[in-house]
């Protein structure tokens, strides 16, 4: 892109590289990439270290990007069994990855497309960083009684505690190390950033892009569940 002087970069990235473990905190585009990516799991710090290097570039090198990051993506085209709800041992049980009371940050693909063309045209967002989260933001336990009701299936919701999952975690770990692999040992911010606890604010997002993510909640259900599992 620096090379052919491409005039706007649109990286897609994930909150997985924001640290949301604490539900005190309000998350928005200024939020950083979680400053201790190196305790998360590859997944989430991939994320985090790709966003770094090129806000690094843009700052350093001019290029020319705006960072998108979508959060639990549901609707057409997507799993109805979001790992971001929880873990399906089978398709009657989601285990939380926390006691599932917390409003996750839901947004539906046609939404997430939405922001997608308008940061094309929309000005002055080079160097910029949104979250996309709808305004519909269902709780785990939420989700998955839509789900069960929309799909018609016996689906049941298991809470759990992030100490007793933090507990198997390391379990595992210790296994693999008595049969001689090498693996890091469990990151319990990894643990506590599953679940995510924070709030976030898309108002700069609304903003800049004029981005309008539906908001009416039965609407959402009908794109996020009951047209796909149909």
């Amino acid at each position: 892109c620096l090379a052919t002087k491409t005039s706007r970069l649109i990286h897609i990235g994930s909150i997985a590289g924001l640290y949301l473990g604490d539900e005190s905190e309000t998350i928005t585009g200024a939020t950083p990439p979680d400053p201790h990516s190196e305790a998360r799991a590859d997944y989430a710090r991939g994320k985090a270290v790709t966003d770094l290097a090129l806000l690094e570039m843009h700052r350093t090198e001019n290029l020319s990007v705006s960072i998108l990051r979508p959060g639990v993506v549901v609707g057409e085209g997507a799993s109805p069994f979001h790992s971001g709800v929880g873990f399906y041992n089978s398709e009657q049980y989601c285990l939380g990855w926390n006691n599932g009371e917390n409003p996750l940050p839901f947004v539906l693909a046609e939404d997430v497309a939405d922001a997608i063309v308008a940061s094309l045209s929309a000005n002055g967002i080079e160097g910029k960083c949104y979250n996309l989260v709808g305004d519909v933001t269902l709780s785990a336990r939420e989700y998955i009684a839509e789900l069960a009701n929309g799909s018609s299936r016996p689906l049941e919701f298991y809470a759990q505690s992030i100490y007793k999952l933090q507990g198997v975690d390391i379990g595992k770990w210790l296994i693999k190390r008595v049969i001689g692999r090498q693996a890091p040992f469990p990151s319990f911010r990894d643990t506590k950033s599953r679940g995510m606890p924070a709030t976030f604010n898309c108002a700069d997002a609304k903003e800049d892009l004029g981005w309008n993510p539906v908001s009416d909640r039965s609407l959402f259900i009908d794109a996020a569940i009951k047209r796909v599992v149909s």
